[in-house]
């Protein structure tokens, strides 16, 4: 649509004009630019094309970029919710074995509050790391439009390299050079 606005021609204008002594008489009016005005015009014109197309790709790349996040996010509150899981069974058991121990009466009361802090306070980080799983299921969802359950696959250590081919690829570096050309 930008490059058939180039060649963009005003309508001709008509006015009529009538004095008493004279016939009637009509005048058509046309108003064009000097033709190198339409040319720069439908250069302008495919030049912001281009940058759109670009801007498409960059908006791509960000959306593909926030899902992968959104999906290691949701790998490595997974590998910590395990990991606290085992934590808060072994605190709780601690918990029940100082309550146990106060009772009778080999350990003071200060062991015993100590062992059911900690043990609560492994429990809340993993209530809360399991609530900050949610959310983020939820926003992978609502990202990729997923409306049934799914599960993670388990966190994997990978190496990542930037090299020449990764970074003349990239939209955004090639949409920001051609802004500044």
């Amino acid at each position: 649509n930008l490059q058939g606005n180039s060649w963009n021609i005003p309508d001709p204008e008509v006015f009529v004009d009538r004095t008493p002594f004279e016939p009637l008489t009509l005048n058509v009016e046309q108003t064009v630019d000097f033709p190198l005005q339409y040319v720069r015009q439908g250069s302008i014109n495919k030049q912001q094309i281009i940058l759109a197309e670009k801007n498409v790709a960059i908006t791509r790349n960000d959306i593909i970029r926030n899902t992968k996040l959104i999906y290691v996010q949701m790998q490595f509150l997974e590998e910590k919710r395990i990991v606290l899981y085992a934590q808060d069974s072994f605190y709780s058991v601690i918990s029940n074995s100082s309550t146990r121990a106060f009772e009778a009466g080999n350990i003071d009361y200060l062991g015993k509050l100590f062992a059911e802090t900690k043990a609560g306070e492994i429990h809340q980080q993993y209530l809360q790391t399991e609530a900050d799983l949610a959310v983020t299921k939820n926003n992978l969802k609502l990202i990729t439009s997923i409306n049934s359950d799914f599960e993670v696959a388990p966190l994997q250590k990978t190496t990542f390299q930037v090299d020449s081919v990764t970074t003349s690829n990239n939209p955004l570096l090639n949409y920001l050079n051609q802004n500044i050309s």
